[in-house]
């Protein structure tokens, strides 16, 4: 008698002579679309094929079928029953609502309420002290300089200019004048904490320096505001002051003297030596 295997989808099983093989067909356990071999390593057949295993109509039916192929659960026998279709799934149980604030803040105890309160009232205290800084801050770099006030610094007495030294109606000049606000601006960029961000607006005054022109240099003075970006990068706009001289021999113009928001930040020693004692106190550039 022959040895027979049979292979289902998942396992394969036997051998198995040839009255098991029909007793298990006729049992139902092997069905027509199994396949079966003599060989543990095929080549591989349907059962339905093999003459004499199967009755003819069972054979056309499972030719036909789309049932499920359940795995087989035994070492030496096909499974008779098919997993279920539908599964129920297993859902974790639902978390509790979380409390409200009003909930939590009464469950908590008189002592953790008094700490909160102290935290609360710190961090009020907090946001409005740095909202009354920054507004105060703000407000003292947007105030623009009266015109008639931008230019109080005249230049000490010096001696007569020569005759050839321009005077100060040819300073308006358009080409004089765009040298010595380029000159201005240069000296003014230079102290900003970031120069390539600089924006200048209308000037508010310019005008010759009392005194003008020493030593064959017409002497300006130009007020105005500029707006840049500070350490942080934050736009702010500062009113500057600057004391230009323009030496008409060799047509240059100088930055000598760059005061912003206040504080002079440069001075040249050709401007010291012509400054009053009362100009080098004010400028806090002085003894």
């Amino acid at each position: 008698m022959g040895q027979w295997f049979v292979q289902t989808s998942k396992r394969q099983f036997g051998p198995f002579d040839t009255d098991k093989l029909r007793r298990l067909a006729a049992a139902g356990k092997i069905k027509p679309t199994h396949r079966i071999s003599k060989n543990p390593d095929g080549p591989w057949n349907l059962a339905g094929n093999v003459k004499g295993l199967f009755p003819s109509a069972d054979v056309a039916a499972a030719a036909v079928s789309t049932a499920y192929v359940p795995p087989v659960a035994a070492a030496d026998e096909p499974p008779l029953e098919a997993p279920p279709l539908f599964v129920t799934a297993q859902l974790p149980p639902a978390s509790p609502p979380r409390p409200s604030l009003r909930q939590r803040w009464r469950s908590m105890s008189p002592k953790r309420r008094y700490r909160w309160r102290g935290r609360i009232l710190a961090a009020v205290c907090t946001v409005a002290t740095v909202t009354l800084l920054v507004a105060r801050f703000h407000q003292a770099y947007d105030e623009p300089v009266p015109p008639g006030q931008a230019v109080t610094l005249p230049v000490a007495e010096q001696p007569a200019a020569a005759a050839a030294a321009p005077s100060s109606e040819e300073l308006l000049g358009t080409l004089i004048l765009l040298a010595v606000q380029e000159s201005s601006r240069k000296g003014v960029s230079s102290v900003l904490a970031s120069p390539t961000s600089a924006v200048f607006g209308e000037p508010y005054s310019l005008e010759p320096a009392a005194g003008s022109p020493v030593d064959g240099r017409l002497v300006v003075v130009i007020a105005g505001p500029v707006d840049s970006q500070n350490a942080f990068g934050v736009m702010l706009r500062s009113d500057y002051v600057t004391w230009v001289s323009y030496e008409p021999a060799v047509d240059l113009a100088r930055c000598e003297s760059v005061v912003l928001g206040g504080k002079a930040y440069y001075v040249s020693d050709w401007l010291k030596a012509r400054l009053s004692t009362d100009d080098l106190r004010l400028y806090s550039i002085g003894d």
